[in-house]
């Protein structure tokens, strides 16, 4: 679990180094429930 977290960690570090991030078509992939909740977690993150 904690090599995940460390995983998760250092993707949301590189995707908060974007100035924009768009997700287009997003509504066509399957998501796991931990998938779409990391997905909009990073969203949150972006928009502060």
């Amino acid at each position: 679990m904690a090599y995940e977290e460390q995983k998760l960690s250092a993707l949301e570090k590189r995707w908060l180094k974007f100035d924009v991030v768009m997700g287009d078509e997003l509504g066509y992939v399957p998501f796991s429930k931990t998938g779409s909740e990391l997905l909009f977690q990073i969203k949150d993150r972006i928009q502060k």
